[in-house]
């Protein structure tokens, strides 16, 4: 990740200067001038820094040559895909040389991949894993890339189970299931239409 960016270069190279040197203009003003010129060649290199990171807090700016070398740095080429494709690979990848199979892990995994803006997970003996979502960033273009690059990433002793999608403001629910008091229940016969919305499978693995 970037690290942050230095705005105070000459602050604080005059905050540090020695006793006898501080409140001395004309000590003052020639570290000024040394100083500014790294605070200029941070300036000018920052951006280019910033724009090569393959993830710089709040988004994902490398693309082309660049996502080529960060992709042979994690171990895996492109093989023809698109910068926004080859992307997810590399996510995958980084996901499965760092996850420890952890609830904590594959949560922050499925977060990464799909950013929902609710999510809620199950965990089913012997060693399933169930996933909740609602509001899924990630477009349902690469859903089919994704859920086998999850599959590695949590390790041959665990199964990816299912994984739902339910509407944030009307989810069928009974009693509080997410905690948020939104959704409903079953409707009546006379207005069936009070009741919850169903969730829908975007990802089945019913196999054993």
């Amino acid at each position: 990740m970037l690290a942050p960016k230095i705005t105070d270069h000459v602050q604080q190279a005059l905050n540090r200067l020695l006793q006898q040197y501080k409140g001395k203009p004309k000590y003052a003003a020639f570290f000024t001038v040394l100083v500014q010129q790294i605070q200029d060649l941070e300036d000018g290199i920052f951006p280019l820094d910033e724009g090569r990171q393959f993830y710089n807090g709040t988004s994902y700016p490398a693309e082309g040559a660049q996502l080529d070398g960060i992709g042979e740095i994690v171990g895996i080429d492109r093989n023809g895909l698109s910068d926004e494709q080859y992307r997810i690979f590399i996510l995958g990848k980084i996901a499965q040389n760092f996850s420890d199979a952890t609830m904590p892990t594959i949560i922050k995994i499925l977060d990464i991949f799909f950013a929902p803006v609710e999510m809620v997970t199950h965990e089913l003996y012997p060693a399933e894993v169930d996933v909740e979502m609602a509001d899924i960033s990630l477009d349902p273009a690469f859903w089919q890339i994704v859920f086998p690059l999850i599959q590695r990433a949590l390790g041959a002793g665990i199964k990816l189970g299912f994984i739902t999608q339910y509407d944030l403001d009307n989810a069928f629910t009974v009693g509080d299931d997410f905690g948020n008091g939104s959704g409903g229940g079953f409707g009546d016969d006379l207005n069936p239409s009070v009741g919850g919305e169903l969730a829908s499978d975007i990802y089945t693995n019913a196999g054993d």
